[in-house]
């Protein structure tokens, strides 16, 4: 983990400020869809019992149906400001990262740069820079946003509908999301970097294959070759099945929590309604239950990116125990060659444009 947190630091540093203002929109994002539904859910219930109450025309529809046609317009304008500016951000981040990756190599002794001229070493590297792109897309920003989210929302049910109905929420969905992401986490780890390391070797081995398709003909080794070859992508697919079924089981326990975490939410604003409690004295209406019901099913929202990121954390720490070492590695004193560092920066810069 500590080579993975030094590939954090780095991407951060080189854009701070594209991504904390996608972090925000991404908060932006959840907080707008909770809102939505809670609000649709406040609203709705509200207008039925004014209805049956005999004073509909009374309630205003206005001010409510105004503010959900603006969370769903500002929903999806944060939405894509939050993608254009992540995704932008990370892409030149892997740009400078792989500007100092060329560096380093540019700055190490003769020896240990020559193993880089081969193909093999070039694709894993490739590869391992590929793989840190979700650092920031599917594991930083996605974490601090639903933290946020559920912080704030769990405050905003203590508000609307009493903290009976704020603790009940937090007793189900707290025990289960830890159980969740550390079943994730437990379970993938190893499949993610069996399944980054075997794709990386059937790569090796289509090129070698490629290479050597006429000594392998001659020495009557192709058929055997290839089939070595195609049992190293099954055993990649297996482990990416794997780990496919394991975030799936993950996401499963999260859903039943949340369906239970609403029943709890059913049964507490039942329970108030039963003892008469006016709202002063901690009773709590219908309207505040459905809001509290549909904000706690938005919450749903801040699963999937999460689960993602928590699966492929192993593929990531893989990568970064490789490329972590050659940007903090001791350089020799030669220097470099002019204009290599122009150089460097224009490959990079092509490779990002062709991402």
């Amino acid at each position: 983990m500590k080579a993975l947190w030094v590939i954090i630091r780095r991407i951060w540093a080189r854009e701070a400020r594209s991504l904390l203002r996608g972090t925000l929109l991404a908060i932006t994002v959840l907080a707008a869809g909770i809102a939505l539904l809670g609000l649709s859910g406040w609203f709705i219930t509200a207008a039925g019992m004014a209805g049956l109450a005999g004073i509909g025309i009374a309630f205003d529809v206005f001010r409510p149906s105004a503010a959900v046609r603006f969370l769903a317009l500002g929903r999806t304008i944060s939405r894509y400001g939050e993608r254009m500016l992540t995704h932008d951000a990370t892409l030149r981040s892997l740009s400078a990262l792989r500007v100092d990756l060329l560096r380093a190599m540019l700055g190490q002794s003769y020896a240990k740069a020559a193993r880089y001229s081969a193909p093999e070493e070039v694709n894993r590297l490739t590869l391992d820079v590929d793989a840190l792109d979700g650092v920031a897309l599917r594991l930083v920003i996605p974490l601090l946003s639903a933290l946020i989210a559920v912080t704030g929302t769990t405050l905003a049910l203590w508000y609307f509908a009493g903290p009976l109905i704020a603790l009940v929420t937090i007793a189900f969905l707290l025990p289960a999301g830890l159980i969740a992401f550390a079943f994730i986490l437990g379970f993938s780890l190893r499949p993610a970097r069996l399944a980054h390391s075997d794709g990386d070797r059937f790569r090796r081995m289509v090129m070698e294959l490629h290479r050597g398709r006429t000594t392998l003909t001659m020495a009557a080794e192709l058929a055997a070759y290839r089939g070595r070859a195609l049992a190293t992508d099954g055993q990649a697919r297996l482990h990416a099945l794997r780990i496919d079924r394991i975030e799936r089981t993950g996401g499963a326990i999260i859903s039943i929590a949340m369906t239970f975490a609403v029943g709890g939410i059913l049964l507490a604003g039942y329970w108030l309604a039963r003892s008469g409690l006016p709202v002063s004295a901690g009773g709590v209406g219908p309207e505040f239950v459905a809001l509290a019901v549909l904000a706690v099913l938005a919450l749903g929202e801040t699963v999937p990116a999460l689960r993602r990121g928590f699966a492929e954390l192993g593929r990531m720490t893989a990568a970064a125990r490789r490329v972590a070492p050659m940007l903090t590695a001791d350089r020799v004193g030669f220097g470099t060659a002019p204009g290599a560092t122009g150089h460097a920066q224009e490959m990079a810069t092509g490779r990002a444009s062709d991402a």
